[in-house]
């Protein structure tokens, strides 16, 4: 009987120790190397149309032309992460009208990149007057529109233009221009090139004005800067005004015919019913605002209030 205790309990030590090798052994040969660099360093399509890559967010942005052809583009350079692998190789087509997915393999690593192209484009973002006085750009007209105080000397104004990335405009920032008459801004990027009409307006009588809450019309809400921006570019001898303005004065009525002002509340508050808007509050129109709207009415003047602006208090 203890002969046979000992026999079993050695056959038990026995397969536990072959288990444990076995284990170890297993562990060894399964072990994942997920320390492999997997980028994609280098694309290039149609030999001349080289991407951009940001590893971050693993996209590849093809530059092409204002006007090519994306649809059969050819993989004509490609490299990755040294012992790397890539899904798509030299010779491959591609049809760019969408984007595609290429896929960087090393060891038990792999990433996928998303691959785009992207037209040239140009655009003038914005151009300021004399550093203090911001115009209206109209994309789709092309044209920008600023208004600047009556006194200043239009014929010696210098602009400062902010543009997509990598364009350079003309005439060129910090120079000197005569704005007596509508200034071409011409602006380009590689391929692309686009051409703003630019307006400078100096009035301090004006026939028409545009009234709103902010101290210039690209602090109003989007809806009231289209129709800011529509006077201004469309109606000869129209202004922007805060009512600040009118209350100070800095924009004389003498020569107004019509004020027009359209009110977006919505968008502070979408619960609110026109009956508890407070324009006493909400407009910061004082008592001398009132009073000089009322005495413009009085004189002949005219309103064009629209939206929210119908309950205006005169």
């Amino acid at each position: 009987m203890k002969a046979t205790y000992i026999i079993k309990s050695s056959l038990s030590v026995l397969l536990v120790f072959s288990l444990f090798c076995l284990g170890a052994c297993s562990k060894k040969d399964n072990q994942m190397n997920l320390d492999a660099d997997c980028r994609l360093e280098t694309l290039t399509l149609n030999d001349s149309c080289t991407a951009v890559i940001n590893h971050a967010t693993r996209t590849a942005v093809v530059r092409i032309p204002k006007i090519y052809d994306e649809a059969l583009m050819t993989v004509t350079s490609i490299t990755v992460s040294p012992g790397a692998k890539a899904s798509l190789k030299v010779g491959d087509k591609l049809n760019m009208r969408t984007a595609h997915s290429v896929k960087i393999t090393n060891e038990d690593v792999f990433l996928d990149y998303t691959i785009s192209v992207k037209h040239d484009e140009v655009h003038i973002l914005g151009l300021t007057i004399n550093g203090q006085y911001e115009g209206v750009v109209n994309e789709k007209m092309k044209t920008i529109f600023v208004q600047v105080p009556g006194e200043l000397d239009v014929t010696s104004l210098i602009p400062t233009v902010s543009m997509t990335e990598g364009g350079v405009c003309t005439p060129a920032n910090a120079t000197a221009c005569d704005f007596t008459n509508p200034v071409v801004f011409t602006a380009i990027y590689r391929t692309d090139t686009a051409r703003y009409t630019v307006t400078v307006r100096a009035l301090t009588q004006p026939k028409y004005i545009f009234v709103g809450m902010a101290d210039r019309l690209q602090r109003l809400t989007m809806e009231e800067q289209v129709a800011g921006s529509w006077m201004l570019s469309n109606v000869d001898s129209s202004a922007y005004a805060s009512f600040a303005d009118l209350a100070a004065g800095k924009i004389s009525l003498a020569k107004c015919k019509v004020i027009w002002w359209h009110l977006d509340v919505d968008k502070k508050n979408p619960i609110q019913t026109v009956e508890q808007f407070d324009f006493e509050a909400e407009a910061v129109m004082k008592m001398e605002v009132l009073d000089t709207l009322r005495a413009y009415y009085q004189r002949g003047g005219n309103f064009l209030l629209s939206r929210y602006a119908t309950f205006l208090p005169i």
